[in-house]
């Protein structure tokens, strides 16, 4: 194999990762380090040297839209081996869930499974409540004994989404037939507490797998290094995420900068004049913790606002209508990229950021996940992050960003001029 994937040369963590042989493999990625392009070296390096046939690799992803782009960027790069094989098979790759339903569907079909089934009416479309009694009836059916893998090697991506009823299949499925486990994951991004994720089960991943080889990508294809050296250290505050030593690309300028006015609503309008200064096709996220933060983009006169979803909005601003601007909630920004960043609502409340809705007692550090989900929010940028605040206001996050980055950290002052401090 020329460790060549999609057109690009792996770097050599990259290489290491795909290389290496064992039972169980857990690849600690930071943001933006090629993820699924390291996924997809693996399965091209799995096929290349015969170590198994297509069909017995299965990838699970988390969502729909993750596990369809997995499915074709690794039909486009595996085609040739797939082709080759005289039964024409292919890499399965599935949601969890799918992957739950279709072992739900195998005879034997229980009465109870049946009435489930027939309760379903969109199985792609179902809450997290049906999601989870999809996995746990799947799980059961494999503890009966009804229900065999075929496969070699599973290999999960965003391992860090994980909750417990998926880690029970997983060890279910290694106990009617073993395999060799290949996860792909960021603690650092592990931001769906609400819906389940256990952390933990990435924190402590030799405690529930057994032995472990771990390995690391830290170099990342996306943003900067001033954006690394302020992400990484912020994150890195809490001494329970791992340790990484993420490298970016050269920096041409500090790509972060906060915006300090007197009220949201003049933030806000700054923002709108400072779309002028971009340049052309630029892609813009203006990213809130909560989705009605939408709420005081309305409010700007000049900006007119589409309704994509609950959690994003399409806006469109006549004097640069070349930029592609989007207002995106934090949580629903993980997994994609934007030129430039303005991260609204930077204020210390109950609904500002961090929230302050209700205490988590199950991490000991003070807004553990809160932190987590401002490091995606920070590193969804290419090129620039904004911080907006308000004077008086600013949020505990604002001000240890500010403390730890006083000689480099640019603050534009609205009403003030433009100042750093520079010794």
């Amino acid at each position: 194999m020329d460790f060549i994937v999609e057109g690009r040369v792996l770097d050599p963590q990259q290489i290491e990762c795909i290389k290496k042989e064992c039972h169980n493999h857990l690849v600690i990625a930071g943001a933006g380090t090629g993820k699924t392009t390291t996924i997809i070296g693996k399965i091209k390096y799995l096929l290349s040297n015969h170590f198994c046939r297509p069909s017995e690799i299965l990838v699970l992803s988390f969502t729909n839209a993750s596990a369809s782009e997995m499915k074709e960027r690794i039909l486009r790069e595996t085609r040739k081996y797939i082709l080759n094989d005289e039964n024409s098979e292919t890499v399965h790759v599935s949601t969890f869930h799918s992957f739950g339903l279709s072992i739900l569907k195998t005879p034997p079909i229980s009465t109870k499974i049946q009435q489930f089934l027939d309760s379903l009416r969109n199985p792609e479309d179902e809450s997290e409540i049906e999601f989870d009694k999809m996995i746990k009836l799947a799980t059961l059916k494999i503890w009966d004994g009804y229900f065999i893998h075929p496969f070699k090697y599973i290999i999960v991506d965003e391992y860090q989404d994980i909750s417990y009823e998926r880690y029970q299949l997983l060890r279910l499925l290694r106990e009617t037939r073993d395999y060799n486990l290949f996860c792909v994951g960021d603690d650092w991004q592990s931001i769906y507490k609400f819906s389940g994720s256990e952390i933990s089960l990435i924190l402590e991943f030799e405690e529930y797998f057994g032995k472990t080889e771990i390995s690391r990508i830290e170099t990342t294809y996306r943003f900067p290094q001033s954006l690394v050296d302020v992400s990484s250290k912020f994150v890195m505050e809490n001494p329970a995420q791992i340790r990484k030593k993420i490298k970016g690309r050269a920096d041409t300028e500090f790509a972060v900068m906060e915006i300090l006015g007197d009220s949201v609503r003049q933030d806000l309008n700054f923002v709108s004049a400072k779309f002028n200064d971009l340049p052309e096709n630029a892609t813009v996220f203006l990213i809130g913790r909560f989705k009605h933060d939408i709420r005081n983009v309305l409010a700007c006169k000049n900006l007119k606002v589409t309704k994509l979803s609950d959690e994003e909005y399409e806006i469109f601003y006549a004097a640069r209508p070349d930029i592609n601007i989007r207002f995106i909630t934090a949580h629903k920004s993980k997994g994609l990229q934007a030129d430039y960043v303005f991260i609204v609502n930077c204020l210390d409340k109950r609904e500002g950021f961090p929230a302050r809705i209700e205490l988590d007692k199950t991490e000991k550090f003070p807004f553990a996940e809160e932190r987590r989900l401002f490091y995606v929010a920070l590193t969804r940028a290419k090129k620039k992050v904004f911080l907006l605040t308000v004077r008086g206001q600013e949020s505990i996050f604002i001000k240890e960003i500010r403390d730890a980055f006083y000689k480099r950290l640019e603050i534009f002052q609205l009403g003030f001029p433009t100042f750093w401090v520079d010794f």
